[in-house]
């Protein structure tokens, strides 16, 4: 669950008439992120482009490690390998479809 700080929530309608200045708060880190609530949920987060650069970095860094673990999975399991015609047969395919 992802905690705000009071002067990180801020309703949809003071977004637009405060967005230069929440925009250089943002960019100068005297906040992390805005929470933009509509009818006191939160809809939306803006961030700056330096936080998101590292929330998709580290994203990237996951998807690349969750693929290296499939890859030592996969190299530790028996391969047998598959007739293409029988992937075929499987599907319901001939020759002609292809």
């Amino acid at each position: 669950m992802i905690t705000y700080k009071k002067d990180e929530l801020i309703s949809s309608s003071n977004l637009t008439r405060n967005f230069g200045d929440l925009l250089n708060r943002l960019k100068s880190n005297q906040l992390d992120k805005i929470a933009v609530l509509r009818n006191n949920k939160v809809e939306a987060v803006v961030l700056s482009v330096n936080e998101f650069e590292k929330l998709f970095d580290n994203y990237d860094k996951i998807e690349h490690f969750e693929i290296a673990g499939l890859v030592a999975d996969r190299l530790n399991q028996e391969y047998t390998p598959i007739a293409f015609d029988s992937i075929l047969n499987e599907f319901g395919i001939n020759d002609e479809d292809l």
